[in-house]
């Protein structure tokens, strides 16, 4: 990560960086100073709103009078000093500093065995003095200024100054900025400072400030109280009004975007330029407006250089610029986005909720939360959140269209749910795994798999399944051959530690079927040449019955039909689960042994070897009325009810006991009921309604089809 060198809004200083054209107006303010023939004091007012680059006016002011003349410049800070003796005598000891003999030659500044310096010293203290005492208590403060003031009147030390500075004709300039910065007391005492010394000759004020702060300031001391009063308070100290040039939009937002692409740069984050030319189009749009002074500017670059090595690779780019452009030009909209996700993610279509009662409560909504924005505005703003948020395009007339979830999240959107919360926490938050370690372990499935094992572990340590499983859905669709055969290979060599990892009680893990993503690869992604080779390699690895059976069972399910699933893939995969699951049997009965798949491999069974020979296996493992039951029990589905604890087994009914006819004759099989559980009544016995069905009642039912064989659909 690049150092960014964060700027803490420093005027500027040179010609060269007068990007708002402003060096010739602080030169003609210059020049006007300089050619005066008046000895009179003068005194100018900047004005200006707050970041709007006054102080940059005022140093290209000092810079013309450097360059220009020999005037004596002071720049005048009052923010120094907490109350009005202390900035009365900052200034003129300031002053005097400014106007002491420069060399032991010069005679302007001496007149009567008294320097100039020392002159405007005594004035200070007697000011300083008179100001700070009460009348009541003048008597007794006059003894203490010291044997250099006791004899010697205010009026007469300011005449000495006066005589002093008609003598030395050297024009003094005295800048005071940032008034507008001050406590209103502070205000004031700059203000009566200016009116104390405004008839000294050759000395000219500039002070800079926003003149309707000031304005409210200075009212509040006058009849009414109003910025008028104030206004015209200041129209008897300020000789020359100025206004400071509008910095044109343009200017304004070309600075912005040479300062943010010089501070990428800086950082070192990689932008696409697809993407910074989306962002210049749209702050156009949005925010340029609002857009009213350079700070502005300095304020967001400052922000973006901040926050985006924080998000390099984990979020969308101009998602990413313009919520941070949201932040400082509309901070309400900000802070609404940030505290109501809500009303900006998803749909319309929620649980519940018709989308015609979501759309109204959405409306009334923004209704409240934008009433305060003139039309305009409005216009903007919601312009703004439909292209953030592209669900909101349904609520109002905008080109923008609404995407997918599923394309939100692959490009990173802040209007998916998975990133919104980074745009605001700056951070990837616990139990979340870092998009550049997934990038790259999608990468390494390319050609480096040892990389891919190490970044699979990784990911796997996390522990966050639902995530995985999201990830593998959503780019299902750009898993190239390669790729989707190294991804099956892992995912079958880690079966044990997914089934670890998964937790009982968290139903977003249960999502992460490591058997159907491996199906869902095998049929989408690897190229059919490779097809069956890659499933001999699932059935060759070191797995388990069960995800062989769910691959399989994946593989054939009916819905996938008109889906790329080959013919001879499916009966490969028959082949192989049947000849598995008869292996792992051995002697013992698959009815024993892998209840849970008798239905699926006897399928498979009656189909590759056929019903003859599924009868004639169930004649050789089914000897008694006990087995006969686990085959009972192996056709029927598990029901679940919240009227139940746990799944259980309802009846065996006629859909169950038709499929079993389609697979085999199983009235043979009636033989192994004992006496009792053949006799049936004339109706079915059913266990009733959300009721589980005991042992000896699935036996008598199986009985009564038997008994009574319904009649085969034609």
């Amino acid at each position: 990560m690049n150092q960014f060198d964060f700027s803490a809004d420093p005027p500027a200083t040179t010609q060269a960086e007068d990007y708002f054209q402003r060096y010739g107006f602080a030169s003609r303010i210059a020049q006007v100073l300089l050619n005066r023939r008046e000895s009179s004091s003068i005194t100018l007012g900047v004005y200006g709103a707050w970041g709007e680059g006054k102080t940059s006016v005022m140093r290209f002011i000092e810079q013309e009078l450097a360059a220009h003349s020999d005037a004596i410049v002071i720049n005048f800070n009052p923010w120094r000093f907490s109350d009005e003796p202390s900035l009365l005598l900052a200034f003129f000891t300031t002053l005097a500093e400014r106007l002491k003999p420069l060399s032991p030659d010069t005679r302007w500044y001496k007149t009567r065995k008294e320097s100039i310096g020392e002159a405007v010293l005594k004035y200070a203290s007697y000011a300083t003095v008179l100001k700070a005492t009460p009348a009541s208590g003048l008597a007794d403060a006059l003894p203490g200024l010291g044997k250099a003031l006791a004899d010697v009147p205010l009026e007469k030390l300011k005449v000495r100054i006066e005589e002093f500075l008609q003598l030395a004709q050297r024009k003094i300039v005295v800048i005071i900025d940032d008034i507008d910065r001050l406590e209103k007391t502070e205000i004031h005492a700059v203000f009566r400072l200016v009116r104390l010394t405004a008839d000294f000759p050759y000395t000219s004020y500039i002070l800079c400030f926003d003149d309707r702060i000031v304005a409210s300031s200075i009212g509040e001391r006058f009849a009414d109280g109003s910025q008028q009063s104030g206004h015209e308070f200041l129209e008897k100290i300020i000789h020359v009004p100025l206004r400071l040039p509008q910095a044109t939009k343009r200017d304004l937002r070309d600075y912005l975007f040479s300062s943010l692409a010089k501070a990428i740069e800086e950082v070192g984050v990689s932008v696409p330029a697809a993407d910074l030319d989306k962002f210049r189009e749209s702050f156009g749009k949005y925010f340029l407006a609002r857009f009213t002074t350079p700070r502005l500017a300095k304020r967001y670059v400052n922000s973006l250089s901040f926050v985006l090595p924080l998000l390099q690779n984990e979020v969308n780019y101009p998602d990413l610029l313009l919520i941070e452009a949201t932040k400082l030009f509309y901070p309400s909209i900000y802070a609404l986005i940030r505290e109501h996700p809500g009303y900006f993610l998803g749909s319309f279509e929620v649980r519940h909720w018709s989308a015609q009662d979501e759309k109204k409560r959405h409306t009334v909504f923004f209704e409240q939360h934008l009433s305060s924005f003139s039309p305009d505005s409005q216009a903007s703003v919601k312009e703004l959140l439909a292209e953030l948020f592209p669900k909101l395009a349904e609520l109002w007339p905008t080109r923008y269209f609404h995407p997918e979830h599923e394309e939100l999240f692959n490009e990173k959107r802040i209007a998916s749910a998975h990133y919104f919360d980074r745009y605001f926490s700056y951070t990837i938050l616990k139990g979340e795994v870092s998009d550049v370690v997934y990038d790259a372990f999608f990468n390494a499935l390319s050609g480096d798999p040892l990389k891919a094992e190490e970044l699979w572990r990784q990911l796997l340590a996390a522990g966050n399944l639902w995530d995985l499983h999201f990830r593998f859905y959503a780019k299902r669709n750009e898993f190239t051959s390669d790729q989707a055969t190294a991804l099956i290979s892992i995912l079958a060599g880690h079966e044990v530690e997914i089934k670890a990892k998964k937790r009982p009680d968290d139903s977003f893990d249960h999502h992460f079927d490591t058997a159907r993503q491996i199906a869902s690869l095998l049929t989408f992604n690897v190229a059919a040449p490779h097809q069956l080779g890659v499933l001999e390699a699932v059935f060759a690895a070191p797995v388990s019955f069960e995800l062989l059976y769910q691959m399989t069972h994946e593989l054939l399910r009916p819905q996938r039909r008109g889906e790329p699933v080959s013919k001879d893939l499916q009966t490969q995969a028959s082949t192989r689960l049947l000849a598995r699951a008869l292996q792992e049997a051995g002697p013992v009965s698959l009815v024993a042994l892998h209840q849970t798949a008798v239905q699926l491999l006897f399928k498979i069974w009656a189909q590759v070897r056929g019903q003859a020979s599924l009868s004639e296996y169930l004649d050789q493992h089914l000897p008694d009325e006990a087995s006969l039951l686990q085959l009972i029990r192996a056709f029927i589905y598990p029901t679940n009810s919240s009227s139940q604890a746990a799944p259980y087994l309802s009846d065996f009914g006629q859909p169950e006991f038709t499929f079993m006819q389609s697979l085999f004759d199983p009235t043979p099989f009636a033989r192994l009921l004992s006496p009792a559980h053949q006799e049936v009544p004339p109706t079915f016995p059913s266990a009733g309604y959300r009721q589980p069905a005991a042992d000896d009642l699935l036996l008598r039912q199986f009985a009564y089809w038997c008994q009574h064989p319904p009649t085969p659909a034609k």
